[in-house]
C-alpha cells in the first residue's frame, strides 16, 4: 500500500526479499528515491541537469539563428554540447517558452 501524507514521501508497508541482506523495508529505499504516479505506482526522481556557461552561450548563439532546430542539427547541437539531444530539444523548448512569455508580458 502506498501512503502519501502531503509531504510526497513515500512510505511502504512492506518488506521485500534481498537475497544478500535478508529482508529490507522498502519504505527506507524509496522515500527519498521515487514519488508516486497518479494511478499509485512509483517514478523514480529524476535530477535536472546543470547546464555549463559554455553549454548555454553555444545553444543561445544557435537558438539566434534559428528557434528550432531539425532531428540532425539536435544530434549535432548534442554531441558538440556534450548534452544528449533530448535536452537539446527541451532547452530550445523552454527558451521558445521564455521568449513567448517576455513578449507577452511586454504588450
Amino acid at each position: 500500500e502506498v501512503q502519501n501524507d502531503g509531504t510526497n514521501v513515500v512510505q511502504y508497508s512492506e518488506t521485500v526479499q534481498c537475497e544478500e541482506n535478508g529482508m529490507i523495508n522498502v519504505a527506507s529505499l524509496l522515500s527519498s528515491q521515487a514519488t508516486p504516479t497518479s494511478d499509485g505506482n512509483l517514478r523514480p526522481i529524476k535530477h535536472r541537469p546543470t547546464f555549463t556557461e559554455d553549454q548555454i552561450a553555444t545553444m543561445e548563439s544557435i537558438f539566434k539563428q534559428r528557434q528550432y532546430l531539425s532531428p540532425v542539427e539536435r544530434e549535432s547541437v548534442a554531441s558538440v554540447v556534450g548534452l544528449t539531444p533530448q535536452q537539446v530539444r527541451v532547452w530550445f523548448q523552454n527558451r521558445r517558452q521564455k521568449v513567448k512569455q517576455f513578449l507577452t508580458q511586454k504588450q
